[in-house]
C-alpha cells in the first residue's frame, strides 16, 4: 500500500512470518516500524492505514492458503553491507540490485549514514553528492564487478568453481 519494493523488503524481513505481522496488526506499536533502517513516521502510518484497510482480507486469505516463511537471505561476500545503485548503468538497476543480494548484501533506495557503498554510474546526481559529504564509499559499476567476481572465484566445491546464476 503506497510504499516502494525497498521498503516492502525491509518490512518482510522484520516480519519474519505473516502471524508476527497480523500479532503486530492486532496491538500496533507504529514506533517499532521507525526502528527499521528507511522508514519513518510517515511510511509507517501509511503502512499501518494500507493493512488496516486490508486486514479482513488477509486474515480471510490465510484461511484458504498456506504462507511460508521465506528461507533465509543468501549469504555472501557482501554480508552485513547495504548499497544504493544510482546512475545509469549497464545492466538494470534492478539486475545489479540482484547480484549485490545474491552476495548477502542489502539495497536500499536511499542514501543515508546507514549506507556502506554507492554504486554510481553515469549521471549519478543528487544520491552520489551526498553519499560524498557522509564520506560513504563509491563503487563504479567496474568495482563492483570485481567484487563479486573475486567471491565468484572463491566459491568452490568438490567439481571446482560453482558458476551462480549470474555467470550464464
Amino acid at each position: 500500500p503506497r510504499i516502494g519494493p525497498e521498503v516492502a523488503q525491509s518490512i518482510a524481513q522484520y516480519f519474519t512470518d505473516i502471524e508476527s505481522l497480523i500479532q503486530w496488526m492486532r496491538n500496533p506499536q507504529r514506533d517499532s516500524l521507525v526502528e527499521i533502517d528507511g522508514i519513518g513516521e510517515k511510511v509507517s502510518d501509511i503502512f499501518f492505514e494500507g493493512m488496516n484497510q486490508r486486514m479482513s482480507l488477509i486474515v480471510d486469505l490465510l484461511e484458504l492458503i498456506d504462507v511460508e516463511a521465506e528461507l533465509p537471505s543468501a549469504s555472501g561476500r557482501f554480508d552485513g553491507m547495504t548499497f544504493c545503485v544510482t546512475g545509469s548503468l549497464s545492466a538494470s538497476r534492478k539486475e545489479i540490485q540482484a547480484m549485490i543480494q545474491s552476495q548477502g548484501g542489502k539495497t536500499v533506495g536511499s542514501v543515508s549514514k546507514n549506507l556502506d557503498v554507492l554504486v554510481a554510474g553515469e549521471k549519478a546526481g543528487s544520491k552520489l553528492e551526498k553519499a560524498s559529504n557522509l564520506s560513504i564509499e563509491i563503487w563504479d559499476e567496474e568495482k563492483l564487478m570485481k567484487e563479486l567476481a573475486a567471491k565468484t572465484e572463491t566459491v568452490t566445491g568438490s567439481m571446482g568453481a560453482q558458476p551462480t546464476l549470474f555467470d550464464y
